[in-house]
C-alpha cells in the first residue's frame, strides 16, 4: 500500500515501508530520466537501467506512476536485483 499520510499518523509496519516507496519512486524517475538523456550512465545506473528495462515500459505519454511504483518494490526482493548492489 502507498500512502501519503504524515509518518506520525502511520503505524510502525506502514512507517517501515515508507523508505522502500520512497526509493521506488526515485528508481522509477531516474529510469526515466536516464532513458530521456542520450548519454550512458556509469555502471552502477546502467545496471539498473538494464535491470529494470524488461519490465517498465518507457514514458511515451502521461500515465500513472502507481504501476511501475509496484513492480519496482516487487522486485526488491528478488535475487537478481539484490545481486546488483553487491
Amino acid at each position: 500500500m502507498i500512502t501519503l499520510k504524515q509518518p506520525a499518523d502511520l503505524d510502525a509496519a506502514a512507517r517501515a515501508e515508507l523508505p522502500a516507496n520512497m526509493l521506488a519512486y526515485e528508481l522509477l524517475a531516474a529510469l526515466i530520466a536516464v532513458r530521456q538523456r542520450d548519454q550512458r550512465p556509469g555502471d552502477g545506473v546502467a545496471a539498473l537501467v538494464d535491470y529494470f528495462e524488461p519490465v517498465i515500459a518507457p514514458l511515451e505519454r502521461d500515465r500513472s506512476p502507481a504501476p511501475d511504483v509496484e513492480t519496482i518494490l516487487e522486485h526488491f526482493s528478488a535475487a537478481d536485483f539484490i545481486r546488483l548492489s553487491r
